[in-house]
């Protein structure tokens, strides 16, 4: 059975008003007369006024205790709906003190295991949960959105020909390139997976566009093992219907068209973008 905070605190401030009560009984009439007749109705009375007094100090501490707890409640919501940069600003030395720095540290530590499961740990971006997030909370509002899903090309080869710690410094590069190129153009760059790469644009762009993006993105060539490195990927995007396209299945027409266009680039021989 659940006990009751609140109650269990009516009930100590009346026995404490109580217990004040008894002792006004008493010690008054060693300072001041009372008459025989009267100490019943002085002692009656002394003990309501005390448990008047625990009343009082029980409706004082409510309504700090109620305050408090509406604080730290509207803190814990926030962190629950993703808001990770707040923080109670209570200071003090008491045991609120304590408690607040408790929920603090909870809070940083909880905003830094958010960070690593939202962020690839080999480039810094993005990565596929954060993707699908962003793609749940897409402004109604913004009338366009496209998502290109980017591959890279013959990336087993680098691995191959010059290991895969090489490949990693590749990809690392390559993650530097596009959050750079990401950030001046407003442009939201995540690592889906591999050498798979989403780019998540806020207005209409055509796979030519940003083909001609990528390669001013990627100009001049990354630089691996004492030489440049050029490189060359596929790229497929699609519309969104943030009405009613599931995540899903805006990944699944963009990689159909990257693989479509891979395959176009295959033919040709992946001529390497410079």
């Amino acid at each position: 059975m659940r006990s009751n905070f609140m109650h269990y605190l009516l009930l100590f401030y009346l026995l404490f008003g109580m217990l004040i009560g008894i002792a006004f009984r008493f010690t008054v009439p060693s300072l001041v007369q009372i008459l025989p007749e009267d100490m019943l109705l002085f002692s009656i009375l002394s003990i309501i006024a005390g448990m008047l007094l625990g009343w009082i100090n029980y409706i004082i501490a409510r309504s700090a205790l109620k305050y408090i707890f509406e604080r730290y409640a509207a803190i814990l919501r926030d962190v629950a709906a993703g808001n990770y940069r707040i923080r109670s600003a209570y200071q003090g030395s008491d045991v609120l003190q304590k408690l607040t720095s408790a929920l603090n540290h909870t809070i940083e530590q909880l905003a830094q295991k958010e960070k690593e499961l939202l962020q690839d740990p080999l480039t810094g971006l993005p990565n596929q949960k954060a993707l699908e997030r962003d793609f749940a909370v897409l402004s109604p509002d913004q009338a366009t959105y496209r998502l290109f899903f980017m591959d890279l090309n013959n990336f087993k080869q680098v691995n191959d020909q010059h290991g895969h710690l090489a490949g990693d410094e590749l990809l690392r590069q390559i993650g530097e390139r596009l959050r750079a190129w990401g950030t001046e153009q407003g442009v939201h760059v995540y690592r889906y997976a591999g050498d798979e790469f989403v780019l998540l644009v806020p207005w209409m762009m055509s796979e030519a566009e940003m083909d001609a993006e990528l390669s001013r993105a990627f100009d001049p060539p990354p630089f691996i093992n004492e030489q440049t490195h050029p490189i060359d990927w596929s790229v497929g995007g699609t519309e969104i219907d943030q009405h009613s396209m599931s995540f899903s299945a805006a990944i699944s027409q963009a990689d159909d068209l990257m693989y479509h266009a891979k395959r176009k680039k295959k033919g040709q021989g992946y001529p390497q973008h410079t």
